[in-house]
């Protein structure tokens, strides 16, 4: 179903005529008459990395552009338009419509996943789905996050706009600084202790290999269970070169039940805000596998963007999204490509260079832009 992959999405997701892409203009508002921007996402959960980069950081980067910005809630004033921000739960929707068809309130629907293909055996999903249906319709304009995704979008709903994809922006690093210490200090010593046992036993940078993300999905297949398909690969690879491998996540049991018995140096660390940052940077070589699906086809290009963004050189699977970053690295996580990373000469040259493509097109003010442009379309 997937072979072909690469040339498939690169040939058709250039003709996807119905698809406004934001292209980065600056806003036409004058200081004095800008609107109130009010975001109403999901959740408010600084772990979760569509609030940070969907929410949090488009927040605080409009408010550094003079913008009044907030969360809402519907208890507080209504703004000038609001953003839903994966919210698309149907008690939600339906206040959300009245309040809108009482007081001409625009509002956007921003989401950054495939609901749309679940198991037509489970109702949970499929009423959200329904929900999700029923909210894209309703909304004044409707935001997707990648252009895969604004395909399947468009062949579930009949909205009544063009849908806009703005991707996310790189995610800065996040130092490791005296507030962290004082925050969690149990997780500092524990990640500090344990960089320190690694550098010592791997002190070639590109031989500590790093995979972090959710450790599973709840209505997807993937997740951490992605690394074990690469079991026999990466112990052929050890045997000729010895590696190391951290996994940065969120579910300890899971790890222990899926890497026992790996003759490949594999250790667990939880993901925290305080110490991921650095913990990614002691790392030379990141892996992103994908088990190719109809949720991971839609995905952004965000983790990809992370590693770059803190300089470890990605090795990874081509999902429509990373296809982009091939002429920098190629695509897919294989033995060639793992040993390739692992012995690059200049890795740290083929990471500037990606890293400078991500600032032009991920940036923080780029897509700042985009969200500027389309909060202008719908006040023109």
């Amino acid at each position: 179903m997937f072979a072909n992959l690469s040339s498939r999405w690169s040939m058709s997701c250039p003709n996807i005529h119905r698809e406004a892409e934001i292209k980065a203009q600056p806003m036409t508002f004058l200081p004095q008459t800008r609107p109130h921007i009010a975001w109403w996402p999901h959740t408010t959960d600084k772990r979760v990395a569509s609030y940070r980069l969907r929410c949090l950081q488009v927040m605080n980067g409009l408010q550094e552009r003079g913008y009044k910005t907030s969360l809402w809630n519907p208890d507080r004033e209504l703004p000038d338009v609001l953003v839903l921000s994966k919210r698309f739960d149907s008690k939600s929707i339906r206040t959300i419509v009245e309040i809108a068809d009482e007081n001409n309130l625009p509002w956007v629907l921003d989401f950054c996943d495939n609901y749309f293909d679940v198991d037509i055996n489970d109702t949970f999903w499929l009423d959200r789905k329904r929900s999700l249906v029923n909210a894209a319709e309703n909304a004044t304009s409707v935001v997707n996050s990648s252009r895969a995704l604004s395909e399947v979008t468009h062949r579930n709903c009949s909205l009544k706009s063009s849908i806009n994809v703005i991707a996310d922006a790189v995610e800065p690093m996040v130092p490791m600084g005296l507030r962290s210490m004082f925050s969690s200090p149990s997780l500092i010593l524990q990640a500090s202790l344990y960089a320190a046992r690694m550098k010592s036993s791997f002190p070639d940078r590109r031989r500590r290999l790093v995979w972090f993300g959710n450790a599973a999905s709840p209505h997807a297949s993937g997740g951490m269970s992605d690394i074990t398909a690469l079991k026999s690969t990466l112990e052929k690879v050890h045997q000729k070169k010895p590696i190391q491998l951290t996994i940065i996540s969120n579910d300890l049991p899971l790890f222990k039940k899926l890497f026992s018995g790996w003759h490949v140096p594999v250790s667990y660390l939880p993901w925290s805000i305080h110490t991921f940052s650095w913990l990614l940077r002691q790392h030379g070589t990141c892996l992103i596998p994908a088990n190719l699906n109809e949720f991971t086809l839609c995905k952004t290009n965000n983790r990809l963007l992370t590693a770059i963004e803190h300089d470890v050189l990605p090795v990874y699977d081509p999902i429509p999204s990373y296809l982009e970053f091939e002429s920098f690295m190629p695509a897919g996580v294989n033995m060639r490509n793992i040993n390739k990373a692992i012995t690059c000469d200049k890795p740290d040259d083929l990471i500037s260079q990606a890293k400078e493509f991500a600032k032009r097109k991920y940036g923080l003010q780029s897509i700042l832009n985009q969200w500027e442009s389309l909060f202008n379309g719908i006040f023109s």
